[in-house]
């Protein structure tokens, strides 16, 4: 590190005054392990004499000379990467590393920028110093759109592939003024160098030049945003800085944010946007440059700068996972005009501090924010409620406390309009700590007026009913079965069949809280619950009716299947009135809800829920085709979903079993006998005869040998 450190001095000593006459800001990337980033600067002028511009390549190349004396292979440990043609920036960064601001930092030049590739990954922060991207005297045919010529733009120019990779993927760039090119204050030029989708165009004067002269008067520079850069962790006076070294302005940077204006013209000298979790900064500031001395502290502020530059927006590892009620983020999720939809924010806090982070998410400007809240995970129902602060235009913030090392769900629940458009609709979302970007996330789902099954359930009830309270990894097991509802309903799946998943206890609370408590006193009381399901369904089922017309008149309308999930402790089964009050004449006299049901002279069913129109449903006159999955656990209930898409085992077994021979013979096993000999070549007829003999256990042994089918015949 001595031998290094007595190299730089020699070179700072011998062409210190390139910097100071002409103002070159060296190119450099600094690259830290936790985010990567690019910083690039320029500080050259046309306005001064050819003369100088020779000198300043003589400079060059002596530094060049003098590049192998440097640190120019990727360390192990370092995540601050610096790309320098020029001697400017390194006296800033010997500074930082001598105050222990940071432990070092590799340096890459035209000798060894290709290996920047390569160890590009071990990087945090990625530093890039002026004028090392194109070549003044061959800005090439189209200087507007220059293919760059120099040895580090050429690099970067053929490897911006993997620099807009590691950029999306966390790495954080700065670079100071690469438009080295402009001939005047009317040609600009495009930093090609970058990826396309993060290009920008700049000119290298100011856009009143030559009235105001060469250079921007600091007074009138203002930030017009501060994402932290010029405030943490030191407060920088940007008027601080030379006018000769704040020069040029941009003039196009799409998906960028404004920094600094000079207040005078509107030049923006210095730009920031976010990329993937990635941050970038571009300027045309070149406060690296400025080395005068701050009497509060006695350092210099341009090395101020860049300490702001490397840990300013040095983000907190803190992520953010956008999901759609339980989906899967691969799972297309369905959805139709006026139905709710929960929007979830997972946050995870990755640090060893508790932090306030704030949330925000962008939906569609027309959606209705129903409810707000949040909780810990998937399987948590203690769920708090929350204020969400309406930014406008469909964006909403929230702020919560994320434990260190933990996670929380933020929540909103949309309505969507009656009258939404059919198509795709994009949320986007991100996360920050101490208004500083950690990162982003985007969903999509599919707004539908067409598809072809209903899937009903009670999301609360099944936690409580067959969660960990009841069942050990019951709630895993229950969330597990939610996303197969929703993997069922995204007709890119096997089943290739789409649908919506509803969860009634979304939409009211009475629904919500069902317990099977029945007040028998009448028909209605006892159906108090269901008939308010059977409304929902009615109207979810009407509005994605396929119907078909001829001129004014409907001449057909057909309904989506179905699907209720649960027995009757999560959606109630219809209790219907014995009319012939022949029903509690034979008691069970049990605790189950359902048998107590027919010891109050009802009967069970879900014909209510297929029926649309209130009318003889009661009679099999029903129009929508309707079934329910039920199961001792949400686990039974998935492997029953499993199985119904699998289809019939290769198995060649058949189980036929009855418990009476009486009055029907449609009852005994021999009828189901006779029927699979129409239908099949039995092989070992003797294991089907009818056996009396046969027990609870006999039964059970047959069964779990497998089976194509099972048939069972019995009284109810």
């Amino acid at each position: 590190m001595e031998g290094e450190g007595g190299v730089l001095e020699k070179i700072d000593s011998q062409y210190g005054y390139v910097r100071k006459v002409l103002s070159c800001l060296v190119v450099f990337a600094i690259v830290i392990s936790v985010v990567p980033w690019v910083v690039m600067a320029h500080d050259v002028s046309y306005s001064i004499a050819e003369s100088k511009h020779i000198q300043e390549q003589a400079a060059a190349k002596e530094f060049k000379s003098q590049a192998k004396y440097l640190k120019s292979q990727a360390s192990t440990t370092n995540t601050i990467a610096v790309v320098s043609t020029y001697n400017t920036i390194l006296d800033d960064l010997d500074e930082l590393v001598s105050n222990g601001k940071i432990p070092g930092y590799d340096l890459y030049t035209d000798s060894n920028i290709d290996d920047l590739w390569t160890n590009l990954d071990q990087y945090k922060i990625l530093l890039i110093d002026e004028d090392c991207m194109f070549d003044w005297t061959n800005p090439g045919p189209d200087p507007n759109k220059p293919i760059p010529v120099t040895t580090i733009g050429k690099s970067f120019y053929d490897n911006n592939e993997t620099l807009k990779q590691w950029i999306y993927k966390g790495g954080r760039l700065f670079s100071t003024d690469q438009n080295d090119i402009s001939p005047d204050y009317t040609h600009n030029v495009w930093w090609t160098w970058l990826p396309d989708e993060l290009q920008v165009e700049s000119n290298e004067y100011p856009s009143d030049y030559p009235d105001i002269g060469y250079g921007h008067y600091p007074d009138n520079l203002t930030i017009v945003y501060d994402p932290w850069i010029f405030s943490i962790p030191n407060k920088i006076d940007i008027t601080k800085v030379a006018k000769g070294e704040c020069h040029g302005h941009f003039t196009k940077y799409p998906g960028y944010q404004a920094l600094v204006r000079d207040k005078s013209d509107g030049d923006v000298l210095e730009i920031y946007r976010t990329y993937g979790k990635g941050i970038i900064v571009l300027s045309h500031l070149e406060y690296e440059t400025t080395d005068v001395i701050d009497p509060t502290d006695g350092r210099t502020w341009d090395s101020k700068y860049i300490e702001n530059e490397i840990f300013g927006l040095e983000r907190k590892d803190v992520s953010l996972e956008l999901y759609l009620e339980d989906a899967n983020k691969e799972v297309l999720v369905n959805k139709a005009p006026g139905d709710l939809i929960d929007i979830v924010a997972q946050i995870k806090n990755n640090e060893k501090e508790d932090y306030n982070v704030k949330v925000t998410i962008q939906v569609p400007a027309n959606f209705e924010l129903k409810k707000n809240f949040t909780r810990n995970n998937f399987t948590d129902l203690n769920e708090v409620t929350v204020s969400s602060n309406d930014l406008g235009g469909g964006k909403y913030e929230v702020t919560t406390l994320v434990k260190s090392e933990g996670a929380k769900q933020v929540i909103w629940r949309f309505k969507i309009p009656d009258n939404y458009r059919v198509g795709p609709v994009s949320i986007n979302g991100d996360v920050k700590v101490n208004g500083i970007f950690c990162d982003g996330d985007q969903i999509k789902f599919h707004v539908t007026n067409n598809i072809m099954s209903i899937i009903v359930t009670n999301r609360k009830l099944l936690f409580e009913k067959y969660g960990d309270k009841v069942i050990k990894g019951g709630s895993d097991d229950v969330l597990k079965l939610l996303r197969e509802l929703y993997f069922l309903s995204d007709p890119k799946t096997y089943t290739g069949a789409s649908g919506i998943v509803y969860y009634v206890d979304h939409y009211n609370e009475t629904a919500k809280n069902w317990n099977q408590n029945v007040d028998y006193t009448n028909e209605n009381t006892a159906n108090k619950v269901a008939n308010i399901i059977d409304d929902y369904i009615e109207e979810w089922a009407e509005k994605l009716a396929i119907k078909k017309y001829r001129g004014p008149s409907l001449i057909s309308k057909s309904y989506p299947y179905l699907i209720i999930v649960g027995g009757d402790e999560i959606i109630p089964y219809y209790r219907a009135d014995d009319p012939t009050d022949e029903e509690r004449k034979d008691s069970y006299n049990s605790d189950d809800p359902v048998l107590d049901a027919m010891d109050h002279d009802y009967f069970i069913s879900d014909d209510i829920y297929a029926d649309t129109d209130d009318k003889d449903w009661d009679k099999g006159e029903i129009e929508i085709i309707t079934g329910r999955i039920v199961g001792c656990s949400a686990k039974d209930m998935e492997n029953f979903i499993h199985n119904g898409i699998i289809g019939p085992s290769n198995n060649p077994h058949a189980v036929v079993a009855s418990t009476t021979c009486a009055w029907n013979d449609e009852w005994d096993a021999d009828w189901a006998i006779d029927e699979l000999k129409k239908k099949k070549t039995i092989i070992d007829e003797d294991t089907l005869n009818d056996n009396d003999d046969w027990r609870k256990q006999d039964l059970i042994n047959a069964l779990q040998q497998g089976f194509q089918i099972f048939g069972y015949f019995t009284h109810g």
